[in-house]
Formats: C-alpha cells, structure tokens, sequence
C-alpha cells in the first residue's frame, strides 16, 4: 500500500501545477484524505518511511492546509506524543522544509485570492489568513514573515480598508 501511495504521491507531483487556484489552495483538496491516510501508513512502517514520505510530499502538495496538518502530525509523532518536543521536531531537517513549502503555499494563496476578492468573501479570505498565522507561529522568526506578507497584502490594489479591519 505504501509502495502503490508513494507512486500516486509522485504522479500528484507532476500534475498538481494544472489545477485552479480554487483546488490548488483548497483547505480539502480533492487529494488530501488520500495523501493523509499516506501519511498514517508511513509512520506506522517507521522513522525512514516517513522521511521518505515528507520529502515527496513537499514537492506533491500545493495546498498550504494539507501542508500544515501533515507537519503537525509528522511532529507529535516523532515527539513520540511529547508536547514539549513537538516545536523542536518542527526544527527538524526532515520536517523543516515540508513547514516551509508550507509557508510559502501560504503566501502565494492569499496573494491570489486577494486579487481576485469580492466583499461576499472577506470572512473566508480571513479565516485563511488566521490559519497562515498559525502556520508561521510554527517557526522560529515566522511572526516577522507573517508582518511582512500581511504589509504586502496591505499594498495591493485589492485589499480595502474593510478587509484588512477584519483581518
């Protein structure tokens, strides 16, 4: 099973940059129950499956969601259910690039969805943005990118007074 996963992982890889934006940063891609199920499968076989794992999910995942809840699960694991060690196993080599891509799925969504916002979906773009802040509180110096992608959204055309009230 996890042989036949890592084959679909790797052909997600190479179509994944044909979706629209809307599935492309989607909080449920149509791929993430299937790539999370992965995920169990990889922890249950051990340490060096799941290195593997993460190292095909940061190039197959666009979704910045699925991203952040794969870091969040490969840590408490590899903290073996320790709280106080999960934010060091997020540090870790095998976890640190997967919570970057993370990140920068995180930037490039909200950058896109606010050129293209109506007032209809300000509470959503919102709740996207709550989410980001959760995902850059997860690295060391994330609140100081998370100021900068808040200013950048701020100088766009798109971004009104109204919305960034909200945000």
């Amino acid at each position: 099973a996890y042989r036949v996963g890592m084959l679909a992982m790797e052909t997600l890889a190479r179509r994944v940059h044909d979706d629209r934006p809307q599935t492309k940063y989607a909080r449920n891609p149509p791929y993430g129950e299937d790539v999370k199920w992965l995920l169990q499968i990889a922890m249950k076989l051990g340490t060096n499956y799941l290195q593997q794992f993460c190292a095909s999910a940061v190039n197959a995942i666009v979704s910045p969601f699925v991203l952040q809840d794969i870091s969040l699960e490969a840590a408490h694991y590899l903290a073996r259910s320790n709280p106080a060690q999960v934010s060091q196993q997020l540090r870790s080599p095998m976890l640190n690039s997967l919570l970057q891509k993370c990140l920068q799925m995180f930037i490039q969504c909200t950058h896109q969805r606010i050129h293209h916002i109506s007032p209809a979906e300000y509470e959503e773009f919102v709740g996207i943005v709550c989410s980001a802040r959760t995902a850059f509180c997860m690295t060391p110096g994330g609140m100081v990118q998370f100021h900068e992608m808040l200013q950048s959204l701020r100088r766009t055309k798109s971004c009104k007074r109204d919305l960034y009230q909200r945000i």
